[in-house]
């Protein structure tokens, strides 16, 4: 802690265990996103419902940034036989497999979920935040969208709750197994690990804050469509219910 304090940095302490806290939680993330897609959202409706975090919260975006083939060899890594089926990969994840085979590797190859100009494809910039850039969706993406039952008009509270439900079901585990005993550690790094804006605070702040009904009227939603699990709603309930007695 001293060390890094001496860099200008705040140290967190979590346990050793594969993808520590922050990458468990980004790829939680990431997988629904890819979801998302085979199930028929829209590419554009996924970026434009999480624009309002950032650039780094457009899923999308984000993988290119870290890279096709780095997400792919990362999250198969992290969560093994949850992401694929049969000793590969699973549909969910065809798009990234084809592409990366392909050599669309995001933006350091100029072409992934986007298509970047060839001045600006290093990569990662030094402050971990997307160069202000103004990359096109891949015209791929949409003959992508042809092959899946669209889903067009998707409400973008809908697609939000979808893409955060599996984060906050992993930050439960996390906690309900002891892999982090201090919830404020999951707030520290979702904000400084995983750049969610300083003003909103971080996720465990949010299931403290989001009005219950209109969240589990949301949710009840989205499992509708389909996109959730009964696990994840759970999940959420049982870190709600937790919260109120801390």
């Amino acid at each position: 802690m001293l060390h890094a304090a001496c860099f200008g940095r705040v140290a967190v302490p979590v346990p050793d265990q594969p993808g520590f806290v922050a990458n468990r939680l980004l790829f939680a993330y990431l997988k629904r996103a890819m979801q998302l897609l085979s199930w028929g959202v829209p590419p554009r409706d996924l970026e434009e419902a999480t624009g309002f975090l950032g650039a780094w919260w457009q899923p999308l975006r984000r993988l290119d940034e870290i890279g096709l083939d780095t997400a792919l060899r990362v999250g198969k890594y992290l969560v093994g036989p949850k992401w694929s089926h049969g000793g590969s990969f699973s549909s969910d994840w065809d798009l990234l497999v084809t592409w990366v085979s392909c050599g669309r590797l995001g933006r350091k190859s100029g072409e992934g979920f986007y298509q970047y100009p060839e001045g600006d494809r290093e990569g990662i910039p030094a402050d971990c935040l997307p160069s202000p850039t103004n990359p096109q969706l891949h015209p791929e993406l949409e003959r992508y969208l042809h092959t899946r039952r669209a889903s067009r008009g998707a409400e973008p509270v809908w697609v939000v709750a979808a893409l955060l439900l599996p984060v906050v079901a992993e930050v439960y585990h996390l906690w309900s197994r002891a892999k982090v005993a201090d919830l404020g550690v999951i707030d520290a790094l979702s904000v400084g690990g995983l750049l969610l804006p300083p003003e909103t605070g971080g996720l465990v702040s949010w299931v403290k804050a989001w009005p219950v009904e209109a969240v589990r009227a949301a949710f009840s939603r989205v499992f509708e469509l389909g996109w959730c699990t009964k696990e994840e709603i759970e999940a959420w309930e049982l870190l709600r219910k937790g919260l109120e007695h801390l």
